[in-house]
């Protein structure tokens, strides 16, 4: 949760909700402390420029963490972007206890399975773009980068903090 509940945050930020609700959900979750240094800093910029709004916007991808605590049933193929309505009412329309209290872990078999997947398709899309071949169409090249990403978070991948995990593929 202590992953989930922020880049929900900075996603809808970079979605352009109102900072009103950004403040709002900030207070309700408890969530300062949550926050990386670079996603502060996010948060506390009035003007955010295009860069900016892409890269956070992306980061709902990473919401795919709720797969792993059973908040959603499951994660579909990378090839389309998530549901962005959808991920904001499981995170937001719950208080941080109730989230909690509905969420229990996935077999980690389940985990490593699925980051199996995920490098192999990583490695799929890299493949192909080195080669200047047609990415295959059953994968999103973002969605599948997001999805590395942030299962190699969770698997504490060559112990980097979440600000700086690599993706190699």
């Amino acid at each position: 949760m202590n992953r989930i509940i922020p880049l929900a945050m900075v996603s809808a930020k970079a979605m352009e909700a109102p900072p009103a609700k950004i403040e709002e959900f900030i207070g309700r979750y408890h969530a300062n402390e949550l926050f990386t240094e670079e996603e502060k800093k996010f948060l506390m910029k009035k003007h955010l420029n295009q860069k900016e709004l892409i890269q956070y916007s992306w980061k709902l991808e990473c919401i795919w963490l709720l797969w792993t605590v059973n908040l959603i049933p499951d994660i579909d193929v990378p090839a389309d972007t998530c549901k962005a309505e959808y991920v904001f009412e499981t995170v937001f329309l719950h208080s941080k206890q109730e989230l909690f209290d509905k969420s229990t872990l996935i077999p980690t078999s389940d985990i490593l399975d699925s980051l199996d997947l995920i490098k192999r398709a990583h490695w799929a899309v890299r493949e192909a773009q080195i080669n200047h071949l047609e990415v295959p169409s059953s994968l999103d090249e973002g969605v599948v980068y997001e999805r590395h990403y942030t299962l190699n978070g969770l698997v504490n991948y060559m112990d980097q903090e979440w600000e700086e995990i690599s993706t190699n593929a």
